[in-house]
């Protein structure tokens, strides 16, 4: 955090955090009626991710303070690294629910509020001060543009190739040993494989559209259960070293569109897909035959 250039009184400054953090709190419940009311209020990035963006910087403040607290080092430097953290933490939230973010944001506020008035002063000099008046920085911004914080590209595609990278090597350790993966019984390794597969090259079809026409439909969106169910269908007899190879393609031509994007193109739905695509690896990396069918509640 940087030095504040002048000493603010320090209960003023306490009292702009609370206002600032009242007025983005009224703001943040009245975007989540809305959407309890069936309006979609996000885009590439859901409410639910926005208030948990918001959620981990006060969990991060309070982690510093505490620290500060209790005369020990801090376990993590978050200084200069917001595109990249946001990054990664998008990731983790994809599919938070709202109930979950506003629970979470209001714990860590009360944290890293908590923390902030057990400073002494010597502690509010060199630490306190600077993280109130970050808060303040923060609750402000996002109170005028919820859904706006710089999200690293370099980092999400990290994510994306670190992801692809570790399913691809379990998958093929699976393969080798000519084991049924952990999952249903009903579903073939080359079932399972081919599904992230066609999932990929789903992604790679949208976003070809997109690119011609921004106004182009996604056939996908929405309707997973049905297209699983059809291709689970089309792939009954699929091998799964031949669904590796499928797979492998796929995901390499995701990535490769992805890197072609501009930036533009990138902010409207490249990074949806680049997180998107990071998470469900992820997902069948732990779980290789887990995907939601019309007869099965989403897993």
């Amino acid at each position: 955090m940087t030095e504040p250039a002048f000493r603010e009184d320090r209960r003023a400054v306490m009292a702009r955090f609370d206002g600032s953090w009242e007025r983005l709190r009224g703001r943040l419940r009245e975007l989540a009626e809305r959407e309890r009311a069936g309006e979609r209020v996000g885009d590439t990035v859901s409410l639910g991710q926005a208030i948990a963006h918001v959620a981990h910087w006060d969990e991060a403040a309070a982690t510093v303070l505490q620290a500060g607290l209790a005369g020990s080092e801090m376990g993590e430097d978050f200084d200069g690294r917001d595109a990249e953290l946001n990054a990664r933490w998008l990731a983790e939230d994809l599919h938070v629910t709202l109930d979950d973010a506003e629970r979470r944001l209001g714990e860590a506020h009360a944290s890293r509020r908590g923390a902030l008035e057990s400073l002494d002063e010597r502690l509010w000099d060199e630490i306190g001060e600077a993280w109130a008046l970050g808060g303040i920085e923060h609750y402000e911004a996002h109170l005028a543009e919820p859904f706006d914080f710089p999200i690293s590209r370099d980092e999400a595609m990290r994510l994306f190739e670190e992801h692809s990278d570790l399913l691809r090597t379990r998958l093929m350790a699976v393969a080798a040993e000519e084991q049924q993966a952990p999952g249903r019984e009903d579903v073939t390794l080359g079932q399972g494989i081919s599904h992230i597969a066609h999932w990929d090259e789903s992604s790679v079809e949208v976003i070809a559209a997109r690119r011609e026409d921004p106004s182009a439909p996604d056939p996908y969106s929405g309707r997973d259960k049905e297209w699983n169910a059809r291709w689970l269908e089309e792939d009954a007899n699929a091998d799964a070293n031949d669904a590796l190879d499928r797979l492998e393609q796929a995901s390499r031509a995701l990535a490769e569109q992805l890197r072609s994007l501009d930036e533009d193109e990138w902010r409207r739905y490249g990074l949806r897909y680049a997180i998107g695509s990071a998470v469900h690896y992820r997902s069948h990396t732990d779980h290789p035959l887990e995907f939601p069918l019309p007869s099965q509640s989403p897993s």
